[in-house]
C-alpha cells in the first residue's frame, strides 16, 4: 500500500510525495530472510517474469531496425 501525504501535494500541479511502507521483520527468522531480499540478488537470479519484463521494455524502447536498402 502506498500513502500520499496531502500536505505535500502541490495545489497547482497535483504532484506530491509518495511514502512506501518500510518492511519491518516480525521476528529473527524474518529478519534473516528480509536481509537476503536485495535487488542485486534478484537481478542475478533473473526470474522468468523479470527477463520477460526487460524484453518487453527493450522492444518498446528500441524496436529492431530494418537493414537499409542497397
Amino acid at each position: 500500500m502506498v500513502a500520499l501525504h496531502r500536505q505535500s501535494v502541490d495545489k497547482e500541479t497535483g504532484i506530491g510525495n509518495v511514502v512506501y511502507p518500510r518492511l519491518v521483520p516480525k521476528n529473527a527468522d524474518s529478519a534473516v530472510k528480509l536481509k537476503e531480499r536485495t535487488l542485486t540478488k534478484l537481478y542475478n537470479e533473473r526470474p522468468a517474469w523479470l527477463d520477460l519484463a526487460h524484453k518487453k521494455l527493450d522492444a518498446a524502447v528500441a524496436p529492431p531496425t530494418a537493414s537499409p536498402p542497397i
